[in-house]
């Protein structure tokens, strides 16, 4: 089974697009906010994540990286 990268707390996002970034680095080998897998947007006074599902991203630095833990990598049901 694989393992993919899941939004697993975003009520805990602070919105400082570190996984946005690099997202972008790991995924197009550029540093890009508006070409990134991951996209956060700021809906009222908290955030939506959302992860391209086209793409795959399998990355424990995504999960590090994050300073509040919104995300955690879990197995693949497909």
């Amino acid at each position: 089974m694989n393992k993919i990268l899941k939004v697993t707390n975003e009520k805990a996002c602070i919105g400082c697009d570190l996984c946005v970034l690099l997202s972008s680095i790991l995924v197009n080998n550029k540093l890009s906010i508006n070409k990134s897998p991951i996209d956060v947007k700021r809906v009222g006074k908290g955030y939506k994540v959302s992860i391209d599902p086209g793409v795959h991203i399998n990355s424990d630095k995504i999960v590090n990286i994050c300073p509040t833990g919104v995300f955690s990598i879990e197995q693949d049901d497909k």
